[in-house]
């Protein structure tokens, strides 16, 4: 899990690297031409099977694909323009965001004491965001609204079919997300693509599929009790990445915020572990960030 986070991380590293060369509809395009068929290959590598692929009629595949396009575009977007690590910490909403949902669209109870934390997740975003303040970006909402798209992602993954064919819905929604980044830049200059972005392209959507096989390789071989919360290792990353790479430490609100958002996030999975509502499967297909 560890490393799956560090994958995904170095995905959203190198887009924000290729961000300040090319526009961000282009990336997600030229990206999905590396990882439509990455995906698809770790699929057959992995023995999904055509004879599952009815599974992918069923309308929580559409949702789910909805909600992917929704977040690549406007997290994609935001990340071009915010600290890898503001970023990445606004997206800690996500699980918090996702409980509250499951409780107000699928009927799931959620007690006094995880509303608590959800609402003080949510005050942990706005420490980060900081609305109405000289350090507030509205870049910033554009990660908001993405957390909403990803939490649509996230909810729909629990009505997936057991038996979907997990690669291959990502590979679906990876081309039809490239197809939206095309759409983005309908009527708009085709820039040239230096080789060293070309190169970052390819090496992103390489980090996302490998994050994806190491998720589901930890969701299956381990506890998943016991091996989700370290999701939440993605800040470590993004903090590490953003010192190392952009030379830029994270300011106090976005570490104040993050504490915050960890915090109640684990509280909130700890209540959920204590019911028995961790599923494996929704959280494989569940990623921790945009693909």
């Amino acid at each position: 899990m560890l490393a799956a986070m560090a994958a995904f991380l170095g995905n959203d590293t190198l887009v924000k690297l290729t961000a300040a060369d090319l526009p961000v509809g282009q990336i997600i395009f030229l990206r999905s031409l590396f990882a439509t068929p990455l995906l698809l290959a770790v699929g057959i590598i992995q023995g999904e099977r055509l004879r599952h692929s009815r599974t992918l009629l069923h309308p929580s595949v559409a949702l789910r694909t909805l909600g992917e396009i929704g977040s690549t575009s406007f997290y994609l977007s935001a990340l071009a323009h915010l600290p890898i690590a503001n970023a990445t910490a606004i997206l800690l909403l996500v699980p918090l965001a996702t409980t509250a949902g499951a409780s107000l669209f699928l009927g799931e109870p959620v007690g006094a004491r995880r509303w608590a934390a959800i609402a003080t997740g949510f005050l942990g975003a706005l420490v980060i965001v900081r609305p109405g303040t000289a350090g507030f970006d509205h870049w910033s909402v554009l990660a908001l609204v993405s957390v909403l798209f990803v939490t649509t992602r996230d909810l729909s993954s629990r009505l997936l079919p057991d038996r979907v064919p997990v690669f291959t819905v990502s590979a679906l929604t990876s081309l039809a997300t490239g197809c939206v980044g095309l759409l983005m830049r309908l009527g708009e200059d085709w820039q040239a693509v230096p080789a060293v972005d070309l190169v970052r392209i390819a090496g992103s959507a390489a980090l996302l599929s490998a994050g994806y096989v190491l998720i589901l390789r930890a969701m299956r071989s381990g506890d998943v009790a016991v091996v989700a919360p370290f999701r939440y290792s993605n800040m470590i990353w993004a903090i590490a990445l953003q010192v190392v790479v952009f030379a830029a430490w994270p300011d106090t609100a976005t570490l104040i915020g993050s504490a915050i958002l960890v915090g109640t996030g684990l509280y909130t999975f700890h209540r959920e572990r204590s019911r028995g509502k961790v599923k494996p499967a929704s959280a494989a297909l569940a990623g921790p960030s945009p693909e």
